[in-house]
């Protein structure tokens, strides 16, 4: 099979070194494992390789990607070795870039191009256009760390949604070693404890949460001990399910990336600071972290073509340790600035869900004419009846004896009557546009 001397773009590992009958995606059907090999996927990207070269308009692919399905795995994968630029929007039927920002390079180098086109959401829940070019994917791929790699018959697993850009990296990241990648029917925990039953997996990506509810299923406990690898990111890695990883010697890494930078740009094993679960290591490859105050700014080639030699403001706040590892603070859109004060949700939250009384806590800021931003505190409890101990005066006491300072104490607090849950999207994660929208109406 011949698709061209340089195909695929960069890729560390060349398609004339694949396995052809390696796996490449493994999926549960009907109680039993389906397998698609490289071989069969190489076919795939050699017809899509050969229509988009007919074509003479050479505009992106749109791909429907919402849907988290195999077919559409496989569907990206092929696009992704074919080197056919694609786009994907992040609401299935919307016309790509109306009613969104569109964030554009400054420069246009003639060796690259635009490979991938998704939305992400703003701090403002506005759709953000963000390019990424075929350089920025293969610094990517090419620079992960050795213990987060597959080779050829290993499985990592998938258990994240394909239109973000956590779905993406992981084909990519399969792609570059000719490593298999092992889907979860769905990005729930009983979903991704089937596939651990099914399928031997080296590693899996997911968010905290998704760790969570795994680490509540005694089945899980057993299957997650076995993984050489659990890559979180997403967001703050709260502190009870740290302790927990590390009390049970899960190999658990945060990270820390962006849709700018096609996911994780940096990784920590969380028992190499187990005092600090926001830290997220050294970046990979030629990437560079400037902190200004305290705002984080990166440059280099998986910042895109813009950013290669200038400093990209990532809006999110951190610290740099003493060892030169990044130690996250507040992403960009959690931060709350109230009456001059920079507050992350984070610490809040994790006292709050310290209480016994306590399911879930979340903390954002809205706007308020005294405080710029007044902070607000949703709290869900446990069980199903009233309980006395949870009051906003007992919870103002809680967190005071946390030692938290009066500022960061909320000033708006509303205890959810028993049995009501808080906003969460689809992998279980905490919805703060959609609770902050309730809260403004309410």
């Amino acid at each position: 099979m011949s698709i061209g001397s340089d195909f695929p773009l960069r890729w560390p590992v060349h398609i004339d070194n694949y396995d052809p009958d390696a796996p490449f995606l493994a999926w549960i059907e009907s109680s039993q494992t389906q397998t698609l090999s490289y071989g069969d996927l190489l076919k795939k990207a050699q017809r899509i390789a050969e229509e988009y070269q007919s074509n003479s308009d050479r505009s992106p692919v749109a791909l429907p990607l919402r849907e988290r399905t195999a077919p559409n795995a496989i569907l990206a994968a092929s696009h992704l070795l074919a080197r056919v630029p694609f786009s994907i929007s992040k609401e299935q039927n919307s016309e790509h870039g109306r009613g969104s920002q569109s964030l554009m390079t400054k420069v246009e180098p003639k060796d690259d191009f635009v490979m991938i086109t998704l939305e992400t959401s703003g701090t403002t829940g506005t759709p953000k256009r963000i390019q990424l070019y075929a350089s920025q994917v293969a610094h990517a791929v090419g620079m992960f760390p050795a213990e987060l790699r597959t080779a050829p018959g290993e499985f990592w697993g998938h258990a994240l949604p394909l239109h973000h850009v956590g779905g993406l990296s992981i084909l990519a990241r399969a792609l570059s070693t000719g490593g298999g990648i092992a889907w979860a029917p769905d990005t729930t925990a009983d979903a991704i404890n089937s596939l651990l039953h099914h399928v031997d997996v080296k590693g899996m990506s997911l968010v905290s949460t998704q760790l969570h509810r795994l680490m509540e299923q005694k089945e899980s406990s057993d299957r997650l001990s076995r993984l050489n690898a659990i890559l979180l990111g997403g967001g703050p890695l709260p502190i009870d399910v740290a302790k927990h990883a590390l009390k049970n010697s899960y190999s658990v890494f945060q990270s820390y990336g962006m849709t700018e930078s096609f996911a994780m740009i940096s990784a920590n094993r969380l028992s190499e600071t187990p005092n600090q679960p926001q830290c997220v290591g050294t970046p990979f490859g030629d990437t560079q972290i400037m902190v200004d105050n305290g705002t984080i700014h990166l440059r280099g080639t998986q910042l895109g073509p813009a950013w290669k030699d200038s400093w990209f403001d990532t809006g999110d706040i951190g610290k740099i340790d003493e060892h030169g590892r990044l130690i996250i603070e507040a992403r960009r859109d959690d931060m709350i600035v109230s009456g001059g004060n920079n507050i992350s949700p984070a610490p809040i939250e994790d006292a709050l869900m310290q209480h016994a009384s306590i399911a879930a806590a979340m903390v954002f800021g809205i706007e308020d004419p005294e405080w710029g931003q007044k902070v607000v505190a949703l709290v869900e409890l446990k069980g199903s009846q009233e309980d006395e101990l949870v009051t906003t005066q007992t919870l103002e006491q809680w967190l005071h004896d946390h030692g938290l300072p009066s500022y960061k104490i909320p000033k708006r607090w509303e205890i959810l009557p028993p049995g009501e849950t808080l906003p969460r999207t689809s992998l279980g994660k905490l919805a703060r546009n959609e609770a902050k929208l309730r809260v403004r109406e309410s």
